[in-house]
């Protein structure tokens, strides 16, 4: 089950990563008024199918949107280091060969690559520690983006050039 839970919670973070990207470059809209833009930024993310390849597309929009000489553009840059860190703990999980044991019946066996020999026990709390790691770097990605860059999206949107993007 939480294995499950993990996988759901990393899509969710797939997402919100594609949905960020969607705002700086098109900047905050009701979704009743996206147009084909926010669409294909989202589309885009989703066919980027390496979590590396999404963070670097999203801190690209940063870039452009705001210049690394953004004060926040650094930090940022680090919550998702954080969070590419627990991503390889969820693939660890996610892609494991797991077995069941009538010695170890409520927990799970890691089975290791290729041998028998790599055995580990894993109970319901390694889980749920993941989990729990996965959420925290989430939560704090979420946070620092919407205090620090999703203010300055609202209203019309300026380039880093000078010149207003119309989108109406």
């Amino acid at each position: 089950m939480l294995i499950g839970l993990i996988a759901a919670e990393w899509s969710s973070v797939e997402s919100m990563l594609a949905q960020f990207c969607a705002f700086v470059i098109f900047g905050l809209r009701e979704v009743s008024k996206q147009d084909l833009g926010e669409y294909i930024a989202l589309d885009v993310m989703e066919r980027t199918t390496s979590f590396q390849g999404k963070v670097v597309n999203l801190l690209r929009a940063l870039e452009f949107r705001f210049g690394l000489d953004d004060p926040h553009y650094v930090e940022f840059g680090k919550r998702l280091k954080a969070l590419e860190r627990v991503q390889k703990e969820r693939n660890y999980v996610v892609h494991g060969r797991w077995a069941l044991s009538d010695k170890h019946p409520k927990s799970l066996i890691w089975r290791g690559r290729v041998s028998h020999a790599e055995m580990e026990v894993y109970h319901e709390s390694d889980f749920e520690a993941v989990l729990q790691k996965i959420l925290k770097a989430e939560g704090n990605v979420s946070m620092y983006f919407g205090s620090k860059f999703q203010p300055r999206l609202q209203g019309p949107l300026k380039n880093r050039l000078g010149y207003t993007i119309t989108m109406e």
